[in-house]
């Protein structure tokens, strides 16, 4: 049986639950007119199967699949938790040619786990210091090209006298400036889990006792912080572990979100979906596993093994937001964007930049002059509007701008239905079978 699995990651609003939930329902109600995986080649004998992992929630398919089959669908809610789902089929290839009998059935097993977009920029936590910790998000407060500059003076006032405030004065004014950057538009803040603690009673609220310090600081203090990092840590490592073990990764990425909210937005998730890729580099990279190997012949304890990363594929979203000549630019903007940092994961990781929407919710029409896409918006979604579109960009502006130019790139909801639906519908998709076929190696 081939085994992949697969983490959709990426940052918040990309579409990672969209995404899943699209390939489970095309692999579990296929249909080759709708999903093509290539001539001849059909998927058969589906069934869910459990995940091995106790740390992980079951991912919400059914709940996903009600928000779309309503009368008045919409987008479900937001990833605030890791979870994952099982899948194994038979893939027929009748173009499969072999001196045995059934060399044409190909069982796969599939595992998908969605992981939060603000939660993997800590996933290396556990892999770092509070010094190493603090100094970044200090970095953050400093930074003037992010949105935590503009709000993090307040406690930056604070650290010139720590000798006479309590750990937990210093903990509630980060996290005032952690909610007050949020408003302000900031997608990467650290500690990630905070957000997941906020308004509601959660496990990792106990373990957010902590605060980023300047080297100097008073040892009662910091050794006070360092605990509930550690603490922290220990809760990321399993998390971080399943990540490790994971062969193949999808990076979603709204880039019409960046173009929309002009240079600073750019710059943050640039930062953000770099700490993901350092993650990758330090969880599947060559030198890496070596250093892993030796510490085991000196008997040092190590981390779980982790898989040797097969496949990167960065995937632009929300491909029915744009004319379909455009869609080619958005891929080119990712690779513009992240490829030199992409190939440090190493020459034996396949790198692949995409464009896709996993449902297609507009209709597109031109007349080689007007550009316009037709479809509801969250602002009007009593019935569907053609609004004219701007041109992607062949490049990142060079320019400090503010996207102006860029907001008649709108998100769209997917369209009412005239009739009911029937329970197994196939929503219509961009490309994402083509991500598919990459991911099973059929391309």
């Amino acid at each position: 049986m081939n085994n992949i699995r697969l983490v959709v990651s990426g940052l918040a609003n990309a579409g990672k639950t969209i995404f899943i939930s699209q390939i489970i329902a095309h692999l579990e109600h296929y249909v080759q007119t709708h999903f093509s995986l290539g001539s001849g080649r059909i998927i058969t004998d589906v069934k869910h199967v459990p995940l091995q992992y106790p740390e992980v929630k079951p991912f919400p398919y059914e709940q996903v699949r009600a928000c779309l089959l309503g009368r008045d669908p919409e987008w479900p809610s937001a990833t605030r938790e890791i979870s994952g789902i099982g899948i194994e089929f038979t893939l027929r290839d009748q173009n499969s040619r072999r001196f045995w009998k059934r060399s044409g059935l190909h069982p796969h097993r599939l595992e998908i786990y969605d992981f939060p977009g603000e939660l993997l920029g800590d996933l290396n936590i556990s892999d770092r210091s509070f010094e190493q910790w603090s100094e970044d998000a200090l970095s953050r407060l400093h930074d003037r090209t992010l949105p935590m500059s503009a709000v993090g003076q307040g406690y930056l006032s604070l650290l010139s006298h720590l000798d006479r405030l309590s750990p937990q004065t210093l903990v509630e004014k980060y996290h005032q400036t952690l909610e007050a950057a949020l408003r302000k538009g900031a997608t990467s803040i650290t500690p990630a889990g905070w957000i997941y603690s906020r308004g509601e009673p959660m496990t990792t609220a106990a373990m957010l006792n902590f605060a980023p310090l300047p080297p100097g600081a008073p040892s009662g203090l910091r050794g006070t912080f360092v605990k509930g990092f550690n603490v922290y840590g220990k809760w990321l490592t399993p998390l971080s572990d399943i990540f490790g073990r994971c062969d193949h990764h999808v990076i979603l990425v709204d880039v019409l979100d960046i173009l929309r909210n002009g240079q600073a937005r750019y710059v943050e998730r640039q930062k953000a979906l770099q700490e993901i890729i350092n993650f990758y580099a330090q969880s599947h990279g060559y030198f890496q596993r070596i250093a892993r190997r030796m510490a085991r012949q000196v008997r040092i304890p190590v981390k779980a093994p982790r898989s040797p990363l097969s496949k990167a594929i960065v995937v632009a979203t929300k491909a029915d937001a744009v004319m379909e000549d455009d869609r080619g630019r958005l891929s080119g903007l990712l690779q513009e964007m992240l490829e030199t940092k992409l190939r440090s994961l190493g020459t034996n990781v396949g790198i692949d930049f995409r464009t896709c929407a996993a449902f297609d919710a507009t209709e597109r029409q031109t007349d080689g002059s007007r550009r316009v896409i037709i479809g509801r918006v969250p602002s009007a979604p009593d019935q569907k509007q053609p609004r004219e579109v701007a041109r992607v960009p062949k490049s990142w502006p060079n320019h400090a701008w503010d996207g102006s130019e860029f907001r008649s790139f709108r998100t769209y909801l997917p369209p009412r239905p005239t009739s009911e639906i029937r329970k197994d519908v196939l929503f219509p998709h961009i490309n994402l079978n083509e991500i598919v076929k990459a991911v099973l190696s059929l391309v």
